[in-house]
């Protein structure tokens, strides 16, 4: 669920860059010419509007689709794609795990100790590691050589109370945010590179993530807009700006965020929808809980705030009492992890 957000956050960053360039470049030497450029905002901010009508348009269209894809292989324009997970953890999980979550400019390995009979999670270690950029438009055996060699140097730093019993292999979760056609648990054919990976001749989405610098500028309560005049010089190479063009940044960073908080919210409702806990039914309440991981829903808190309250809008006030949007620190490491537990190669020799 986390990840409804992420395309719409690239997106809008990088709109946010080519849209501040544009007015920027009016240099607003003129009335006239600060009158084009409020026209430019104005017609822009008109585009960018995501009424709630629209929104349900988009939900409705998505559960179709979602109803058409799990009815026939191929069968919708969404990527409905198999992930051949037919069970999920019990909570009876117990023993060590490593997992791997490659989603974007980063990657993370974790070591996982379960504790079985509930216990859920006893020991939790994990280390981050950044991707040069090189390595993202070079060639696959090179990026995941750099991947491999780190996940090796994160396993020699094991203590003693994490060693495996003997003839024991060490299992993965892997999470990799980009969309693969699986074949199996653990194998599959990727379709194609997004987020900024070029590898090879894998097709990219050409866009570079600004989302941290326009979450900077957008959240910039500076009396004078000291941060955005800094991003427009480091990024647009555009100095000396007026407090006048920097308003007009943070009201273009307002637009692009706002739409991409309630398109995103669109998508969790759509899911909703699918699983029909988006009505009351007979006066019952149907608790749901939905966990959020990731950086831009925990950091870009006037994104993560507006989706809230645009799912809250969509909803209606007496449905949305009863679903809960949390944070889930290291959900999509945590939950790999978890993963590789409940399809644990021993698992059968462990319950026999």
């Amino acid at each position: 669920m986390g990840k409804v957000a992420v395309g719409a956050a690239v997106v809008c960053a990088a709109t946010v860059c080519a849209a501040a360039a544009l007015i920027v470049r009016h240099r607003m030497r003129s009335s006239g010419r600060w009158a084009k450029a409020m026209a430019i905002l104005r017609e822009f901010e008109e585009k960018c509007g995501t009424p709630i009508g629209k929104l349900r348009q988009v939900a409705d269209a998505m559960t179709v689709e979602m109803h058409a894809g799990l009815a026939s292989e191929g069968g919708s324009k969404l990527k409905m794609l198999i992930s051949y997970v037919d069970n999920l953890p019990t909570g009876d999980e117990k023993g060590l795990f490593y997992a791997l979550d490659l989603g974007g400019t980063n990657f993370r390995v974790l070591r996982v100790q379960l504790g079985g009979k509930s216990k859920g999670v006893v020991k939790q270690e994990s280390e981050e590691v950044s991707i040069p950029p090189h390595l993202m438009v070079g060639s696959s055996d090179a990026l995941f050589d750099y991947i491999a060699e780190a996940l090796a140097k994160f396993v020699a730093t094991e203590g003693e109370d994490s060693h495996l019993s003997p003839g024991r292999q060490r299992e993965l979760g892997f999470t990799f945010s980009f969309p693969v056609k699986q074949s199996s648990i653990s194998s599959g054919s990727l379709i194609k590179w997004t987020k900024g990976f070029s590898i090879e001749d894998a097709n990219m989405c050409g866009v570079e993530n600004r989302t941290p610098d326009m979450s900077a500028m957008h959240h910039d309560t500076s009396s004078d807009l000291r941060v955005v005049g800094s991003k427009l010089k480091d990024i647009l190479e555009i100095s000396n700006t007026s407090l006048k063009t920097r308003k007009v940044i943070v009201e273009l960073c307002d637009i692009v965020a706002t739409r991409g908080a309630r398109l995103s919210a669109a998508g969790i409702f759509g899911i909703l929808k699918k699983l029909g806990r988006d009505t009351v039914r007979d006066g019952d309440k149907q608790k749901s809980q939905i966990a959020m991981d990731g950086g831009l829903f925990e950091h870009y808190t006037k994104f993560s705030s507006c989706m809230e309250s645009t799912l809250k809008e969509l909803l209606g006030e007496e449905v949305s009492e009863s679903i809960m949007i949390e944070h889930s620190n290291d959900g999509s490491g945590v939950g790999a992890a978890l993963l590789a537990a409940s399809h644990s190669q021993y698992l059968e020799i462990e319950e026999s």
